[in-house]
């Protein structure tokens, strides 16, 4: 055998870089990052590891319930509600989420961002024959790939009658100018407890992952 005949049985730089973010959500984050901010630079640190580590944890069915608490500008929207459920439809795209947030907008701007993530040349072409975006369920709110897996956006106290998820994000169920409010608070916790709580699609294997301020 030729040594061009062995070069080209040899995986390239693309193709070793795409099997360790598949292997990985840590490796994943730092390779997407220029395709979901461009504009601002990677900076990588400790609780980016333990964020990781414990939605891999999730996503192997090791932790059912999970809460996230930090200050702002750390990362974990991000983490959570656009590279993570990215990541997962690399190893399972039949995965249906149910995202949440005290504000529809909020939930919309995460949406958005991994749909546009997953859209992106440089996601199609190391994971474009894993599925596609289907063309009769593309909205903002929600969209579904061609394996049956579906983003549903949406937010505390709207109606999620007849929806669910194999995995419910709750992320800023309070806005921090109202989280002081003992009526608002009250009236959150009613809404996950009567409306979002129960929103799996099976109680047996389904995971909550609640994400928001210390």
């Amino acid at each position: 055998m030729s040594r061009v005949q062995v070069a080209s049985l040899l995986p390239s730089i693309e193709q070793i870089e795409a099997e360790l973010a598949t292997r990985s959500l840590r490796e994943f984050v730092q390779q997407a990052w220029p395709e979901v901010e461009p504009q601002t630079t990677y900076v990588h640190g400790w609780h980016l590891d333990a964020i990781c580590d414990h939605l891999e944890a999730v996503t192997r069915g090791e932790i059912r319930n999970l809460v996230l608490n930090m200050p702002p500008r750390h990362m974990k929207s991000l983490l959570a509600a656009v590279f993570w459920p990215a990541w997962v439809w690399l190893r399972n795209p039949g995965m249906r989420w149910l995202f949440s947030s005290y504000a529809l907008s909020l939930s919309i701007r995460d949406s958005l961002r991994m749909r546009r993530l997953i859209e992106s040349q440089w996601f199609r072409r190391r994971w474009g024959s894993l599925f596609r975006l289907t063309s009769d369920q593309h909205a903002k709110v929600r969209y579904e790939n061609d394996k049956n897996g579906c983003r549903l956006a949406t937010s505390v106290e709207s109606a999620a009658t007849g929806e669910g998820g194999d995995i419910i994000v709750c992320d800023d169920a309070h806005n921090v100018v109202e989280a002081e409010s003992a009526l608002k608070r009250s009236a959150t916790i009613t809404w996950w407890d009567q409306s979002m709580s129960n929103r799996l699609n099976d109680p047996r294997t389904g995971c909550r992952v609640i994400v928001g301020h210390r």
